[in-house]
């Protein structure tokens, strides 16, 4: 839920930044150069202001399920615990992001079809990732408990 919320006012924030008039200008409705220009800025500016808003929620639920699942922590925990393993962690984070984006352009070119492979590999390499970053507290076998 807090996700989806989060994408909605994110959206929201580039469509409200952005403008009405932007969606035309860009599209082709218009053929005036400083409209263009007018509506590629407000564009450009909604979708910073609105990665900004997005970028936290996205670090905050990117490890939960993992957390959730694996070490019983309550969801508000876990998304507390994954932003702020995100943010200690933004440089690494940040190079996988650019891996991501190059690896889904260059899977989507053959019609999509690379994302059959793809998705599953980064599913991997988000619990990989999550292991690295949250390691297993070594249990103490119960044939040494007294």
């Amino acid at each position: 839920g807090v996700y989806l919320i989060g994408n909605i006012v994110a959206v929201g924030i580039v469509f409200g930044i952005a403008g009405g008039a932007a969606l035309p200008a860009l599209l082709g409705k218009t053929a005036d150069p400083a409209t263009l220009i007018t509506a590629a800025r407000s564009l450009l500016l909604g979708m910073a202001v609105g990665m900004a808003v997005f970028i936290p929620i996205l670090m905050a639920v990117w490890f939960a399920p993992l957390l959730i699942v694996f070490h019983n922590t309550p969801p508000m925990d876990a998304m507390k615990l994954s932003l702020v393993a995100c943010w200690r962690n933004t440089m690494p984070l940040l190079i996988y992001g650019v891996a991501v984006l190059v690896l889904g352009l260059i899977a989507s070119i053959p019609l999509m079809l690379g994302l059959i492979v793809l998705l599953p590999v980064l599913v991997c390499s988000i619990y990989a990732s999550y292991k690295d970053i949250f390691p297993a507290v070594a249990a103490v076998p119960e044939t040494l408990n007294p």
